[in-house]
């Protein structure tokens, strides 16, 4: 059973449409956001979300009792502001949004403060999750192993950046209008993501394929030193056109040292694509572990997506046995669904256990002490 298989078959409880951001997680991100995205044609026909749940990860300085007391009216009101669909309420959520992670940035002994707002889909209606990712300046260096914030300009070469935002903008405007489906194409990357499904996006592949390799050098400038990030995450998608495998996972496994999100996040989709699609391109496990603890719910999430996608593969599993993610089970313990879902799913598809999603002692235990392998006859 695939990874995306028994993802979707884990909550027929709650029939919860929740994606799983490893696994085409910018695909389903943006058909589940659009509903409440401003400017929207989608926004007025969904239901507003009721607010499920409030999760604090992780900080020793600033206590989840403090947040609540604190913050629980305010982010009440600014999820029934994401929710109202129209385009001022949008800018008020913002603000808000902005006024609390400003107060935490000041509180002294953070390093980083940030609000995560998820929605998602149950066999009842629609329910949003809340989490405040925080990180304590104590733990920065180990949780934010970032590089500065590059300066530059480089030239856009073959005008290969424009051309992807093309694309991805052809690509997901067919997605929102149905004429794509949500499985994952065929195309001739190493991450895809719309394929060739027209004859539009099957030339818009073809150019990359032809001028990716011949402008790598030109294409990892951008990816290094250009200051807007999203020439940055469009030169990590491009340079997934080049034709070998390991230099792919090496170029992502690099671009995780990106101080933008949205930049570790391209990375963290091409490994993830990769881990899953591609099983005979080895990815450095201990090289993605990290990535579970660092700052962001997005980072976090797709850092499983990747998990799930080695978990799967049973070359990968003497190594993960051998020293298993910890970090897996603070990651089980959040409501919000990205994250406790997805940690669920690997920890399933590692252990062969079926311990309850809510048993930690459980997972705990196996965590600390994995058994061995089984002998092979």
């Amino acid at each position: 059973m695939s990874p995306t298989q028994v993802y979707r078959n884990l909550r027929p409880d709650t029939g919860r449409l929740c994606y799983n951001a490893g696994v085409n997680g910018a695909v389903l991100a943006g058909l589940l956001s659009a509903a409440s995205l401003p400017g929207s044609s989608h926004a007025g026909v969904f239901s507003s979300a009721t607010l499920k749940g409030f999760d604090v990860y992780r900080s020793s300085v600033v206590t989840e009792s403090y947040l609540r007391q604190r913050y629980a009216g305010m982010i009440q009101e600014y999820a029934a502001l994401r929710n109202d669909g129209r385009a001022s309420m949008f800018r008020r959520a913002q603000t808000m949004k902005a006024k609390i992670e400003g107060e935490l940035k000041a509180y002294g002994g953070l390093a980083f403060a940030e609000i995560h707002y998820g929605d998602y889909w149950t066999s009842t209606g629609r329910v949003a999750y809340v989490t405040f990712d925080l990180v304590d300046r104590a733990d920065a260096a180990g949780r934010m192993p970032f590089k500065a914030a590059p300066m530059g300009s480089p030239l856009d070469p073959e005008n290969l950046l424009a051309a992807w935002k093309e694309y991805s903008d052809l690509g997901m405007s067919l997605k929102l209008s149905a004429q794509l489906g949500l499985e994952r194409p065929s195309c001739p990357a190493f991450y895809c993501t719309y394929g060739s499904a027209t004859p539009e996006l099957e030339a818009f592949e073809k150019k990359f394929v032809l001028h990716v390799p011949g402008v790598k050098k030109l294409l990892l400038e951008v990816l290094d030193g250009d200051a807007v990030p999203a020439r940055r995450s469009a030169a990590m998608y491009l340079l997934s056109y080049l034709p070998g495998g390991a230099e792919v996972v090496g170029i992502a496994l690099k671009t995780l040292e990106d101080p933008d999100a949205g930049v570790r996040g391209a990375a963290l989709q091409v490994l993830s694509d990769i881990a899953v699609y591609r099983k005979d391109v080895p990815i450095d496990i201990a090289k993605i572990s990290p990535a579970l603890d660092y700052p962001t719910t997005s980072d976090r999430s797709k850092a499983l997506g990747v998990l799930i996608g080695l978990a799967d593969n049973p070359g990968n599993e003497g190594a993960l046995r051998k020293n298993p993610p910890r970090r897996v089970l603070d990651l089980l313990k959040l409501k919000q669904p990205v994250c406790h879902d997805s940690a669920y799913t690997f920890l399933v598809m590692l252990t062969k256990e079926t311990h309850d999603r809510m048993d930690f002692a459980s997972w705990e235990k196996w965590l600390a002490n994995p058994p061995p392998l089984p002998k092979k006859k």
